[in-house]
């Protein structure tokens, strides 16, 4: 420790070795070492610190010294508030584009936002959500025809209770964005989705109703939640029924 004060001594020994007398152009004197010349003035440290000396604010012999000339301080003050300026506005052209980035980002939350009647008919569709029990016939890479079945009523609570379910067809159907295998049941919540046109091995064109796996997957196919309401019973709520999958589960695997 004691080491440092006398290390510190000999790096300011270069600086305190070519301490000299300054004269100002009022005459008065001033002890500092010149760190270095510029056009306008002598950078200067002295004891209160590094700080820069205007060339009229210094004496004749000091000017004449440093080869003052006026018009090169000028040129080189003009220099050095352009190129401030430009910095300056630099600064502000990138605060800017910060503010111009956010205010577009907020504009694209705002516009990601459903407008009220797409919060409408988004909520319509939600609601005509019906629990079925998929029997597929065909699968395709849009999805599967199957035959659908929904379970209504409830089991009896106790054992004087009514047991009020019974199983309801709702005939052939197509399912978007389901995968499943011919002579697979599946098992889940879908959403109406209009209707599905197709031709038949016979080359005849045919329309079936059909129904997605996904509010968006509805929306996607032109759903408008006018869909027919169906009460139903939720497969989730059926003891033993294996995980979700992508809102159903086949029961085949």
């Amino acid at each position: 420790m004691k080491c440092f004060p006398l290390l510190l001594a000999v790096l300011l020994l270069p600086l305190l070795a070519c301490a000299e007398d300054l004269k100002r152009a009022d005459g008065t004197i001033f002890k500092g070492t010149i760190v270095r010349n510029e056009p306008d003035g002598l950078v200067v440290q002295t004891d209160a610190g590094i700080e820069k000396v205007d060339f009229v604010m210094l004496s004749t012999e000091l000017q004449k010294r440093f080869n003052y000339d006026s018009a090169k301080a000028e040129a080189y003050r003009q220099q050095g508030r352009a190129s401030r300026a430009a910095a300056q506005q630099q600064l502000v052209q990138q605060q800017l584009a910060a503010v111009r980035a956010q205010s577009a980002a907020i504009d694209d939350k705002q516009n990601q936002q459903p407008s009220p009647e797409e919060a409408a008919k988004r909520l319509r569709i939600e609601q005509t959500v019906v629990f079925v029990t998929a029997a597929i016939q065909q699968g395709t890479t849009k999805g599967v025809r199957a035959s659908l079945t929904v379970q209504t009523g409830r089991p009896a609570a106790t054992m004087l209770g009514k047991d009020t379910r019974a199983t309801i067809g709702l005939g052939d159907a197509f399912i978007y964005g389901l995968e499943g295998a011919g002579g697979e049941t599946w098992q889940g919540k879908l959403y109406p989705a209009g209707y599905y046109h197709y031709t038949t091995s016979l080359g005849e064109e045919d329309t079936m109703k059909a129904f997605a796996t996904t509010v968006d997957e509805a929306l996607a196919h032109g759903a408008d939640g006018r869909g027919p309401a169906i009460p139903s019973v939720n497969p989730a709520a059926v003891p033993g029924l294996p995980g979700n999958l992508r809102g159903g589960t086949l029961l085949d695997r």
